[in-house]
């Protein structure tokens, strides 16, 4: 049996979390872990809690009680931290948000060089080399000099994948990218993430509500409701055979609109 010295550290960790706005608790006690190169989705209802997790780990919420660790340091504890390693440790998740964010007055290239030469102090040289790569990796590498606004929402979100990749990330997180777009623009966008999700060995946290697509590109399905996991499973059972009434529920009505 092996010892825990040779268990693997989880490359994220929430222990005991919670998070409330105002009454409303949307996270109530959380224990997730998520192993190096997993792809993790995330599937519920709106309002159950979701979102919350990815904005944690970015940092953009603090939680009010519990703690949050990557690749076994500490992003977050109720007892306090520290602020610099913290930013430190934030460094290595990137995110794709549902709205695109991009800097309306650059360019594509300038959109996706900028955190790299600011935060990281990559030289422009070595950051827009890197950048015009990603950009051909999302089909993009046409557009270096368009500004957002000359751009399909399928082709911006396009961008912000390249511009979350440009940070050299371990974990990327993934909020409803597509809810923003128009349904004849959701399938390449998919199509750039599933793409990542079989060739890259980067650790991947997504929200979704694109069943067919978390089923395909998930080593693991988690159920969430009223702020904690339902049901978490391989793909197959969550999707065909769900052990929770409240899973079967969700997925019968989400199925049942389209």
């Amino acid at each position: 049996m092996p010892s825990p010295a040779d268990t693997p550290v989880p490359t994220i960790s929430f222990r005991g979390v919670r998070k409330s706005y105002g009454s409303h608790q949307v996270l109530s006690g959380l224990d997730l872990d998520v192993a190096a190169g997993e792809k993790v989705s995330i599937i519920g209802p709106s309002g159950s809690g979701k979102t919350t997790i990815l904005r944690l780990l970015m940092t953009l919420e603090q939680p009010d009680a519990g703690s949050i660790e990557v690749d076994g340091e500490t992003l977050w504890h109720e007892d306090g931290f520290d602020v610099r390693r913290m930013k430190l440790v934030r460094r290595r998740i990137g995110m794709v948000f549902q709205h695109f964010n991009l800097f309306p007055h650059m360019t594509v290239l300038g959109n996706v060089t900028e955190a790299p030469v600011h935060v990281l102090g990559q030289e422009r040289g070595e950051a827009e080399e890197h950048a015009r790569e990603l950009l051909g990796m999302v089909g993009l590498d046409k557009h270096l000099d368009h500004k957002p606004g000359q751009l399909s929402g399928g082709q911006q979100q396009r961008v912000a994948i390249a511009r979350a990749l440009a940070m050299r990330p371990q974990v990327m997180l993934f909020d409803e990218v597509t809810s923003a777009l128009d349904p004849e623009l959701v399938g390449e966008v998919l199509g750039v993430i599933r793409e990542l999700a079989h060739s890259q060995s980067m650790t991947m946290l997504l929200v979704t509500h694109e069943m067919s697509f978390a089923e395909d590109i998930s080593d693991r399905v988690l159920m969430f409701d009223s702020g904690a996991v339902v049901e978490a499973g391989h793909p197959s059972v969550i999707f065909h055979e769900p052990g929770e009434e409240r899973t079967r529920r969700f997925l019968s009505a989400v199925l049942d609109r389209r």
